[in-house]
């Protein structure tokens, strides 16, 4: 795959639990306001893990890319309150028992 111009983020979808999916998912700035991340089916990132609420977080793009907690019940990697920048090394997000390792390129 040729390299795209402008920023996009890689996400694995990594859990301890054998009988759930794992997932590589490729997301490009262009035209993308926010993702939403969770285990409802209304969820573009869906983790089927049932500490993962319905419509857990969003990652958005606003010259950088963020994620912010939509008040779920376990929260993400902590309860965050305002957006969290993330940056350009890989890093190992949590949300529920889910681990998101996410690579801006």
């Amino acid at each position: 795959m040729e390299k795209l111009d402008g920023p996009y983020i890689i996400l694995e979808q990594i859990t301890r639990q054998e009988s759930l999916s794992k997932s590589l998912t490729f997301m490009h700035a262009f035209g993308t306001c926010s993702v939403s991340i969770g285990r409802g089916h209304n969820s573009e990132i869906r983790c089927q893990d049932i500490s993962v609420s319905r419509n857990h977080a969003n990652i958005s793009y606003e010259k950088f890319w963020y994620i912010q907690d939509q008040g779920s019940k376990f929260g993400t990697l902590r309860i965050i309150q305002n957006k969290l920048q993330l940056l350009k090394e890989v890093q190992e997000i949590q949300i529920g028992r889910v681990l998101l390792k996410i690579k801006i390129i």
